[in-house]
């Protein structure tokens, strides 16, 4: 049985036709551990460069174990680093499957002009599509 699951920190919701359609809760959260470095100042203010040197997993108490394969939602610079670096990969497949979860696929909620979905306000509330690479 194919599982989404949620590892942002905040739920997605899917829109179709203006309406929610689908909601992940967060189960967790996928975040990438960086090292910051000084850079040239620009126009005198200071500036840095960050690198993406590892992953940083945490999943929630009640997080789902009883799923064999498994597409997983995380942030857009997680999905991206998971291309940049295979070690990023790796972890992430390491710590599903000490829970006996197969990654299945990873995707990452379509935040494009024309996948958002925002409120009066001007706030995301949901995508209309996932991205994957």
């Amino acid at each position: 049985m194919e599982k989404v699951l949620n590892l942002t920190p905040h739920d997605v919701v899917i829109y179709k036709d203006n309406k929610p359609v689908a909601v992940f809760p967060s189960a967790g959260s996928i975040r990438l551990t960086e090292k910051i470095k000084e850079a040239s100042p620009v126009a005198g203010i200071p500036t840095v460069v960050t690198e993406f040197d590892g992953v940083s997993v945490v999943l929630s108490q009640d997080f789902c174990t009883q799923v064999q394969d498994a597409v997983v939602i995380v942030s857009l610079p997680v999905l991206q680093a998971t291309k940049e670096n295979p070690f990023i990969l790796e972890k992430i497949k390491k710590v599903l499957n000490d829970k006996n979860v197969n990654l299945k696929a990873i995707v990452a909620p379509d935040t494009g002009n024309d996948s958002v979905v925002k409120n009066e306000k001007g706030q995301i509330i949901g995508v209309k599509r996932f991205r994957t690479l």
